[in-house]
């Protein structure tokens, strides 16, 4: 075993297995893994707001011709198509928008390996897979024990005969992750180590829904109560790399939640600033967006950290000074490439990001899109201006203009699509 292994394990032991012993432990790993310094910044430093035209290379939207998706859990792109998990089916569209087909799913996740669809839908534990021109390729259930109680709709293929089910662990489950093969047998499992509170809990991650997801370079777990990233590798899970290169994340405090009752942790979140987190990694950048730990609809802030030029950058979007002091309202990732709204990383395939609509951070107004683009926002008696006054290039602000102005209803699905830069 090499050096970084060991150091690896040693790391793992300490930021990983400590918190399960003591509630909401402080971190303190080294300030170097062989030689190569970690990136550490407290949540009190300032940062520079980042704008998008520094991370972003293209940007471009897509409006869905199709009646508007009120529930949307997973948006992949692959190759010409878009498909969207809309809990009742995935619904595939070309690159314009234009509806293609359906593919029955209640209730349950997909996912993409090649041109191969599969889909696991956990009310009736079936396992499926499709191709993208939906021909029904196989059909297995899942065969698990009656202790392992209800399993979540988080699921990934691992590889041709390997799958994995996450749970959200909200305490009435035995396990909290699930390996079975093609057959629906289990092969592997990790045991609800989070809380056994038998208590339907809805906080912050509920609507984020990264518990398994398919990352840049690999597969990911991160569990619903615990701020670790894993590593997904065959049956197996370690800290992902991120965990390393970011100390956890740049922020003083991190969420790990241990079971006390749910109104001690709010008390405790709002308190010491604790911070619920999911990230995004591409071929250049990491991205961390985070929010107070145990609020439903908080507004959500971001780190990003550029490989190449080993820079820290973020944006702190602070609503109460917004409201106080602008009469703009960017919250977000400020939007300099065609000075539209700010934009909120919501899913990822690659080194594409996407958004839904005006993202969560704009809460009741999230599905308007076209109507804060073109007229703003009002809160109370204050009217607010959601767009920027700069951008990359007049046609980028013309085409921007043009699009929403095409779609001023809202009665449709739109998605904002960035590519980042490699």
């Amino acid at each position: 075993m090499t050096l970084i292994h060991n150091i690896y394990i040693i790391i793992y032991l300490f930021v990983c297995v400590c918190p399960f012993i003591n509630t909401h432990i402080a971190e303190a790993s080294p300030k170097t893994i062989n030689n190569t310094q970690l990136i550490s910044l407290s949540s009190g430093s300032k940062v520079n707001d980042v704008q998008l035209t520094e991370i972003v290379d293209t940007l471009f939207y897509t409006a869905l011709d199709y009646p508007k998706i009120k529930t949307i859990l997973q948006v992949h792109l692959h190759d010409s198509l878009i498909l969207i998990n809309d809990s009742k089916s995935v619904i595939i569209f070309n690159r314009q928008g234009k509806y293609l087909r359906s593919i029955p799913l209640e209730k349950g996740s997909m996912d993409i390996v090649g041109d191969i669809l599969y889909t696991y839908q956990f009310l009736n534990k079936e396992i499926c897979a499709y191709t993208l021109k939906g021909d029904k390729l196989w059909r297995n259930l899942l065969n698990y024990p009656n202790e392992a109680g209800y399993m979540g709709d988080y699921f990934v293929s691992i590889t041709p005969n390997l799958f994995a089910v996450a749970n959200m662990s909200i305490g009435y489950n035995h396990y909290e992750l699930l390996f079975f093969n093609k057959e629906g047998e289990i092969v592997n499992s990790r045991e609800n180590r989070c809380f056994f509170q038998k208590q339907q809990v809805n906080t912050y991650n509920s609507i984020w829904k990264r518990l398994l997801f398919r990352g840049y370079d690999g597969i990911y777990y991160h569990p619903f109560f615990n701020d670790t990233v894993y590593s997904v590798q065959y049956t197996n899970i370690r800290p992902a790399i991120i965990e390393k290169l970011v100390k956890k994340v740049p922020l003083k405090q991190r969420l790990e939640y241990t079971g006390e009752s749910l109104e001690s942790f709010h008390k405790y979140c709002l308190k010491e600033k604790v911070y619920a987190t999911r990230f995004f990694e591409t071929e250049r950048y990491i991205i961390v967006e985070y929010q107070i730990g145990s609020l439903l609809n908080s507004v959500s802030n971001y780190f990003i950290y550029d490989k190449t030029t080993q820079k820290l950058s973020g944006t702190h979007n602070d609503l109460l000074s917004l409201l106080n002091n602008s009469q703009r309202l960017h919250i977000g990732i400020f939007n300099d490439y065609d000075g539209g709204l700010a934009f909120q990383p919501m899913y990822q395939t690659e080194n594409y990001l996407i958004m839904v609509d005006a993202g969560d951070n704009q809460g009741v107004k999230k599905s308007m899109p076209s109507e804060l683009y073109r007229k703003g926002r009002k809160i109370k008696d204050k009217s607010y201006i959601c767009t920027s006054d700069v951008w990359l290039k007049q046609k980028y602000k013309d085409a921007a203009t043009s699009f929403f102005d095409k779609n001023k209803g809202d009665n449709s699905t739109i998605l904002t699509i960035v590519k980042l830069k490699k």
